[in-house]
């Protein structure tokens, strides 16, 4: 007899997503589609030197969720 065990992911809600100098703009991007994709929303807190890139990576997935047909805040930064 085969049992099969599926784990379904859950929302758990606002997550913090901490951004640091190193990679800025991609990992804003892989954390906020891992987020999104577990349908969750999520703030970015961007490290003050990548503060302007981070927030123009935001305003571009911002733009995407938006043409999608999604909530823009489902991904919001901190300035």
């Amino acid at each position: 007899r085969n049992l099969w065990v599926v784990e379904v992911a859950t929302a758990v809600g606002v997550i913090a997503g901490i951004v640091p100098t190193t990679n800025p703009t991609s990992t804003a991007i892989f954390k906020a589609l891992i987020a999104v994709k577990g349908k969750n929303a999520i703030v970015i807190s961007p490290h003050p030197r990548a503060r302007r890139a981070i927030g123009e990576t935001v305003e571009v997935l911002r733009r995407a969720i938006e043409r999608a047909g999604g909530p823009p805040d489902l991904v919001c930064s901190l300035r």
